[in-house]
């Protein structure tokens, strides 16, 4: 810790005001590198004076060099020590992939290749069909030719949508059924599909069109040709140069935090596991990924936070989750602006299935979640749950009480 908090009364420290918490906060020279408050006298060491020893029956454990972590009770080290397996978990992920050729590449590694467009209304299909409903439709193949990926929004469909395909023809013309996609649910549909190399020169050369089927029109509803919109390389401006800027910043938040609460721990902090299956060979399993780690790492936090004691302990993980947030709605909101082959997914919320409390999950449903990334000597700490005080209302599934 490059410094201590100094001046401070006893009685300030327990309810600092908040030109003083401020003070604290500045003074701990780590707070800018973590986006978080550095646990407040996490050791009385080089203090003065000597440590005294916990008072029995604590809970207290050892801390960096035999100290003890000041305030903090054994149900407390049990959280922190949860908290340091999820942010060693999520820097690992990050350390693993952050400098992937799909990251630090121009067009997000090569995996933009030609991109396509289509409008699809009534009047293209054959013969025409009187609809109102229109559909915009985005489509990008690979660079190496190989996948085809799909972005459709359709408005105004007389009933509900049954099949969509890519038909081979020309516009005008009626032609056979040669991909079929996913079929749109409320009129968006989402997905990729693999390209037969025999069908890359009819699709750069406009020999494709799109058609929705609906239960009203069963032969199709509405349909539109594809077409050529940007060449190769051609993406959304500045996207790669921003994702990467973005990972590069949540790396540097979770290493820190992984430093964070191993100092805070001191003796007490358990040993680092091993991971296994956090390779991400692609841009779209990467974002994946990182949005469920981002999720579960803030709903573990919620979890665990009513059962920390120590209030300053609890001030800290309340602002390592918040950042986390960050982290969450930052990756929601990138993907939700760029293309698929980018990532993206227009479906995708700012909060999980779109809600407005954000969830709590216990401990035990967080580590169902990640335990296919833990290795063999991955351990966690047995929950520790206070015994609740009389009259105090059970807590709610998310946190706050009511909901």
């Amino acid at each position: 810790m490059a410094k201590q908090y100094r001046g401070a009364s006893e009685e300030s420290r327990k309810a600092p005001s908040r030109r003083t918490f401020l003070q604290q906060l500045v003074g701990t020279g780590l707070a800018s590198a973590a986006g978080v408050a550095l646990l407040p006298r996490m050791s009385l060491a080089g203090k003065g004076g000597t440590t005294p020893p916990p008072p029995q029956g604590t809970g207290q454990q050892p801390g960096k060099d035999g100290q003890p972590v000041a305030g903090a009770q054994g149900g407390d080290l049990d959280v922190l020590n949860f908290a340091l397996l999820l942010e060693r978990l999520e820097a690992e992920f990050y350390n693993t992939n952050g400098n992937k050729p799909y990251l630090t590449g121009g067009d997000l590694g090569g995996n933009k290749g030609t991109s396509f467009t289509a409008l699809l209304i009534g009047s293209e299909e054959i013969p025409p069909v009187n609809s109102g409903a229109t559909a915009n439709a985005t489509f990008d193949l690979s660079q190496d030719q190989t996948l085809l990926s799909y972005n459709v929004q359709a408005q105004g469909l007389s009933s509900a949508a049954t099949a969509m395909h890519l038909h081979r023809g020309a516009r005008g013309v009626p032609g056979d059924i040669v991909y079929t996609l996913a079929t749109p649910v409320n009129g968006s549909a989402v997905g990729a599909t693999p390209i037969n190399p025999s069908d890359v020169s009819t699709l750069l050369s406009g020999g494709f069109y799109i058609n929705i089927h609906t239960v009203s029109n069963p032969g199709g509803e509405i349909r539109g040709q594809v077409n050529v919109s940007a060449q190769p390389g051609v993406g959304t401006p500045g996207s790669a140069v921003t994702l990467k800027a973005l990972v590069d910043e949540i790396r540097e938040h979770e290493n820190a935090h992984v430093a964070l609460l191993t100092q805070a721990l001191g003796g007490a902090a358990q040993a680092a596991p091993t991971f296994q299956n956090l390779d991400a060979p692609t841009l779209q399993q990467f974002l994946t990924m990182a949005q469920s780690f981002e999720d579960v790492g803030v709903s573990a936090y919620l979890g665990q936070l009513p059962l920390i004691l120590d209030k300053n302990l609890l001030a800290t993980a309340g602002g390592i989750m918040a950042v986390e947030g960050r982290h969450a709605g930052g990756i929601r909101a990138y993907r939700k602006t760029v293309s698929t082959a980018e990532g993206g997914d227009p479906n995708i919320t700012l909060t999980e299935d779109r809600e407005a409390v954000n969830r709590a999950r216990t401990r035990e449903q967080v580590l169902a979640l990640i335990q296919p990334y833990l290795g063999a000597t991955a351990t966690n700490p047995t929950p520790v749950t206070p015994s609740p005080t009389p009259g105090t209302p059970t807590p709610s599934p998310y946190g706050v009480p009511g909901f």
